[in-house]
């Protein structure tokens, strides 16, 4: 069965564009998927999409797939993400609010449990202020003395968490921890990246910046 919290995205036929705009409007996230009788994506939508359509001469009456981007590469990603159940995301540094906002998104479409490493008393009010005070999480506070990523890092080693997620931390202080080889989480030979995803107003789609922090000279 589908995640309650991802049906206000989700449509199971053809409707048109003046429907689909109308849900858009509704989900208020910009975006709808067509998914088939199991469940299975067959297309997304984005209110750039539509835009793009209508300007090239497309009508409001025309179907949702006209417009829409058959079979999205990310399908897969999402539904092997959906078969493999929720992670324990390790949230370091939990006192950030788009952080705190994108992993209680992910929480209510079945893709993590929010675990949330930081201080208490900055945390808590901050979920007060973004109206998720009522969600379920665990919270694990860390004392001045304490490294958070390498107290998550020991998280994920004994089974306790399953990924890191860098909250309000310097990316060099996230890093440094993950870097080190005493760790043992980065494999002889392996290459480590790290990439930066960024959301405008001014653009209908996330932008996502590649090494601009480890690889100071990348090759494609």
């Amino acid at each position: 069965m589908m995640n309650e919290g991802i049906q206000k995205y989700i449509v199971r036929s053809d409707i048109t564009l003046a429907q689909a705009m109308q849900r858009i409007d509704i989900n208020a996230g910009g975006v709808l998927f067509l998914v088939d009788e199991k469940g299975r994506l067959q297309y997304s939508l984005t209110d750039g999409d539509m835009r793009r359509f209508l300007l090239s001469g497309g009508q409001m009456s025309a179907p949702f797939s006209c417009a829409a981007n058959p079979c999205p590469l990310y399908a897969r990603s999402v539904e092997k993400a959906m078969e493999r159940g929720p992670k324990k995301a390790a949230v370091v540094g939990s006192n950030s609010a788009n952080i705190l906002q994108g992993v209680f998104a992910a929480q209510e479409a079945g893709f993590v449990e929010p675990i949330l490493i930081g201080n208490f008393r900055k945390t808590k009010e901050m979920l007060e202020e973004l109206g998720l005070g009522d969600r379920h999480y665990d919270f694990y506070p860390t004392s001045n003395n304490v490294n958070p990523v390498q107290y998550a890092i020991e998280m994920i080693q004994a089974g306790s968490a399953d990924v890191l997620v860098r909250g309000n931390i310097q990316t060099r202080d996230f890093l440094l921890p993950i870097m080190n080889k005493s760790n043992h989480l980065i494999k002889e030979g392996r290459l480590v990246t790290h990439i930066s995803v960024m959301k405008s107003d001014e653009y209908d789609r996330l932008l996502a910046v590649s090494d601009c922090t480890l690889l100071v000279e990348p090759s494609i």
